[in-house]
């Protein structure tokens, strides 16, 4: 008996020769059907598996036997379902790196591009990640796809791996250095496709302070696109990441903005950070503001003598307000009185 996975070129002309002799059968095997994984896990866990963990399963394998198995042994690890499901296995990363180090030229890189970019990413982008020609990224990822790692789909081409365990795998053996220079590749590709929250979404994977140019711009698009179109948890992740970029002369906006946009989705966290504001901002009518902000949201999480203290507190220590924010914060009191 001889087994072969696809595009195994090496032995290809001699698999070729056998099953061209007569007593000889060649069969396909194609991937297991949701029954098939359930079967397959059941040999792993004490009990059935249920609906749903068969479906994720399913989802995360596509039915490829050896992955199913491996997700399988992971399953009967205490850290649970869900990291086994999303994290795969040391087997598979070294099945994977294994498969990467036999094939030909650039396919690695482009292996490692296309990790970083995510699905559905094309011959174009895979080679600007990857510092590569388009030609020369197509001919690398075409090996690839033989192999039966990346699949490819639409016209013109974009690729996507195979399995998401197998995308986690490579993106995982990628080191550390390599990985902050293709992300930042990325985000160059990404703002050239004038796409701000992919680039953003990429900064949120890279350490401060690295690259060669001032990423504050980049974010501020991200943000602003995103709280357009509603997304404001992606807003939040973006200002945090903004606060760790921010110098000195712009960390008080950007505070300010994160604890303002904060208020939408996590008052008790947006206390504290609008109380950090406090204390920092000079400016008598912006501290009034900030104030009032603070005194609602605290009231709003059902605080509501902290929330008038807050409003007493800076009526007492400005002196020269407006008198539209003296009467902001006095109706704030009455409003929580």
């Amino acid at each position: 008996m001889l087994g072969l996975r696809p595009g195994s070129e090496r032995v290809d002309h001699i698999a070729s020769v056998i099953a061209g002799l007569p007593p000889a059968i060649t069969a396909t095997l194609t991937p297991l059907t949701p029954g098939g994984c359930a079967e397959l896990l059941a040999g792993f866990i004490a009990a059935p598996p249920d609906e749903e963990l068969i479906r994720r399963c399913y989802d995360a394998t596509r039915g490829n036997p050896f992955l199913v198995r491996e997700l399988g042994r992971q399953l009967t690890a205490p850290e649970g379902h869900a990291l086994a499901l999303l994290q795969g296995s040391p087997n598979i990363e070294r099945f994977v790196a294994g498969q990467l180090r036999h094939l030909p030229g650039h396919a690695t890189s482009v292996a490692h591009a296309l990790a970083v970019l995510g699905d559905g990413a094309d011959a174009h982008a895979l080679g600007t990640v990857a510092g590569l020609s388009s030609r020369e990224a197509l001919d690398a990822v075409s090996a690839l796809v033989v192999n039966d790692l990346v699949t490819s789909h639409g016209v013109p081409a974009r690729f996507s791996f195979g399995h998401s365990l197998i995308q986690s795998a490579v993106y995982t053996g990628i080191r550390a250095s390599r990985l902050v220079d293709l992300h930042l590749r990325a985000v160059g590709a990404a703002m050239a496709g004038h796409d701000p929250i992919r680039a953003a979404t990429h900064l949120l994977r890279i350490p401060p302070g690295m690259g060669d140019h001032d990423l504050t711009a980049t974010l501020n698009e991200a943000i602003d696109l995103s709280l357009a179109r509603g997304s404001v948890d992606g807003a939040v992740a973006f200002l945090r990441r903004q606060l760790d970029e921010a110098r000195t002369d712009q960390r008080l906006n950007v505070l300010t903005r994160l604890g303002m946009t904060e208020a939408l989705v996590n008052m008790p966290q947006a206390v504290e950070r609008l109380s950090e504001v406090l204390t920092l901002e000079p400016d008598p009518e912006r501290r009034a503001e900030i104030a009032f902000l603070l005194a609602c949201t605290t009231w709003t999480i059902g605080r509501p003598r902290q929330a008038a203290l807050v409003c007493q507190s800076a009526l007492g220590r400005e002196s020269r307000l407006s008198v539209s924010a003296r009467r902001a914060l006095q109706s704030c009191i009455g409003m929580v009185a």
